[in-house]
């Protein structure tokens, strides 16, 4: 994520990357991918150091994951949650304030939800609009994730905001890829502070 968003901010800069760099990183970053996940699954196996490729690319595409739970959740009757996932960061530090901390698993946030229901499976922006009011959770939160990184970005491009508040955005935004949308607000303004 940080090297996309490096990308990006070269391209702001009117800095132009050749293909072959980015082939060359991307074919690495897939190598040393892999290593880790054959070093954490317990070490080189027959298949060497490669033998963890497939599931390295595998899990790149595991975001669906998260949206089948949510899906088979809301098929067992679970309900919408109205978005409360976004605000639960908030109302738990208010409640923490006030004296009555929440006790237990806390299920208003999506990424305690997830892992309750699958284990550690990560999340996405569209499982968490799904939990949320379905279908149309799903768009709004589209929608949503559009304008929070469209708007900036278009205001840093004119020349009317500078490019790192862009990037403050961009970089937690585009991290609620494989994660909860929960820390996404309070990630934008410690960024716009640094």
């Amino acid at each position: 994520f940080p090297l996309i968003c490096a990308l990006v901010a070269r391209q702001m800069r009117g800095l132009r990357t050749p293909a072959l760099p980015i082939a060359i990183g991307t074919a690495a970053f897939a190598l040393l991918s892999s290593v880790v996940r054959v070093t954490r699954d317990g070490g080189v196996s027959d298949g060497g150091w490669l033998s963890g490729l497939s599931e390295t690319l595998a899990e790149m595409g595991f975001s669906i994951k998260p949206v089948l739970v949510i899906l088979n959740f809301r098929e067992g009757g679970g309900g919408d949650t109205g978005f409360v996932s976004l605000v639960a960061v908030p109302l738990r530090f208010v409640a923490s304030v006030l004296g009555s901390p929440v006790v237990g698993p806390d299920l208003r946030l999506f990424n305690v939800k997830m892992m309750t229901l699958a284990g550690p499976v990560g999340g996405s922006p569209v499982a968490e609009g799904l939990d949320a009011l379905g279908i149309t959770g799903v768009i709004l939160m589209a929608v949503a994730v559009a304008l929070l990184v469209a708007v900036p970005y278009r205001q840093a491009v004119k020349g009317r905001l500078p490019a790192a508040y862009f990037l403050a955005v961009f970089v937690p935004a585009l991290a609620t890829v494989r994660n909860s949308m929960a820390p996404l607000l309070v990630q934008i303004a410690l960024g716009m502070v640094l």
